[in-house]
């Protein structure tokens, strides 16, 4: 089971893209663009159950690549996704790696 932190301004269409999204084994960072900021979802675990976490941040007035170069500077890798800004479905949406 996966614990979610920050999800409380997430809806129920969100939770269930962003885990079918970041169940992806080969990126720790999945940023989805919205209209005015972007969504950085973050793989982690818990250091005493060892139960896999998903940290959601939402950011606004920041730079995208300013946070991408902060993120691969600390080993992260980092996967961009552009969705259509009204929702976000797997098939709907362009992936860029960030490396």
């Amino acid at each position: 089971m996966v614990k979610l932190i920050n999800w409380k301004n997430a809806s129920q269409e969100e939770k269930n893209t962003a885990k079918l999204l970041l169940k992806d084994k080969y990126y720790d960072v999945l940023i989805v663009l919205k209209n005015n900021g972007f969504i950085e979802y973050i793989k982690s675990s818990d250091i005493d159950t060892n139960e896999k976490v998903i940290i959601r941040r939402e950011k606004k007035n920041t730079s995208l690549y300013k946070e991408i170069r902060r993120l691969t500077s600390e080993k992260f890798t980092v996967k961009v996704v552009l969705s259509n800004l009204s929702s976000c479905y797997v098939d709907d949406c362009f992936y860029a790696r960030i490396s």
